[in-house]
């Protein structure tokens, strides 16, 4: 398996990704400023799983992993006990993603189920106002370790895969 073509996708012309044998089987390595859309993607993606990840880091959950691949991403976390005040923390740290995305990139680009997890969250726990005050502290959380934020973006970006 090549796994350039496994990380972005099928090389087509309108992305400017085509085979080359010298960088196994794309024209270019990784780079978050080119502007092809693979490049793009994995951008948005290493950004939006970093929020996560600075969200974990600043509650003190464990976080096993995090690995993106063009425009999905992952962070697996160790097991924890869902309790209401856990729950509401498990809230703030899905909104996370997106919040940094609208910080570091000027929108939020899509979540992959972060916002609808947010929200089956709250409603299962009674707490209508849930999503809001967690995107409230998440905005807040971000923007106090938006530093951090980037750093993680940008290993997460060139390494595809990172650890604790």
């Amino acid at each position: 398996m090549n796994l350039w073509r496994w990380l972005f996708g099928p090389a087509d012309d309108k992305d400017g990704y085509e085979p080359d044998d010298d960088t196994g089987g794309w024209e270019h390595l990784p780079d978050r400023d080119c502007g092809c859309t693979p490049c793009t993607k994995r951008w948005q993606a290493a950004v939006h799983e970093a929020g996560h990840i600075v969200a974990y880091d600043h509650y003190g959950e464990e976080w096993l992993w995090a690995e993106i691949n063009e425009g999905h991403g992952l962070v697996k976390s160790g097991p924890g006990e869902l309790e209401a005040d856990g729950v509401y923390v498990y809230m703030v740290i899905g909104q996370a993603g997106d919040v940094a995305e609208e910080m570091v990139l000027g929108a939020a680009v899509g979540s992959g189920g972060d916002a609808a997890n947010v929200a089956a969250l709250a409603a299962r726990w009674g707490d209508p106002d849930g999503e809001t005050r967690a995107w409230d502290d998440a905005t807040d959380l971000v923007a106090a370790n938006l530093d951090a934020v980037e750093g993680y973006a940008d290993e997460l970006f060139e390494k595809g895969v990172i650890y604790p």
